[in-house]
């Protein structure tokens, strides 16, 4: 589970893997509920053959938050609404 925050931003996961070792997972994709990320060869043992290792699948679940203030919710329209909106502008206006 990552917070909103994250799933828009990007953040690093501290995953303990079955053996005991930490894994650092660095997730720069804008995440989206159900999204999965693969990581090579640090999954289980395949059973044909134990000395190598299947993927390891991250399903992911965005936490969103409950409510927000006047001043959160103006810097989210700030950085996403208006943000969108000039842009448009600007291609039409180049168009």
């Amino acid at each position: 589970k990552i917070s909103l925050g994250q799933a828009l931003t990007g953040t690093t996961l501290h995953i303990e893997h079955l053996d005991g070792r930490i894994l650092d997972v660095p997730v720069n994709e804008i995440v989206k509920p159900g999204f999965k990320k693969r990581i090579p060869s640090q999954g289980m043992p395949l059973m044909s053959s134990p000395d190598k290792y299947g993927d390891m699948v991250i399903e992911f679940n965005v936490d969103y938050p409950n409510g927000l203030n006047s001043e959160q919710k103006f810097l989210i329209k700030e950085a996403l609404i208006n943000q969108n909106i000039n842009n448009n502008k600007k291609q039409n206006q180049q168009q």
